[in-house]
């Protein structure tokens, strides 16, 4: 039996815009947006990537 598997359809799907001040965060260094670190091929799934990352940060150590 096959695990259940989420499709997103990138006609329809609503997006939250990224909250500019966090990728203004200095303490602590390098606390990054996800968003703005990942690197995705095709460009058509944007709204998909920024659906799943949203806000969420990460810490680069």
């Amino acid at each position: 039996m096959l695990e259940p598997e989420t499709f997103l359809p990138l006609d329809y799907l609503q997006t939250k815009p990224v909250k500019e001040r966090l990728r203004n965060i200095t303490d602590p260094r390098g606390v990054k947006l996800i968003y703005d670190v990942l690197q995705f091929e095709p460009q058509a799934i944007a709204k998909a990537v920024m659906f799943a990352t949203n806000n969420a940060r990460l810490r680069d150590t």
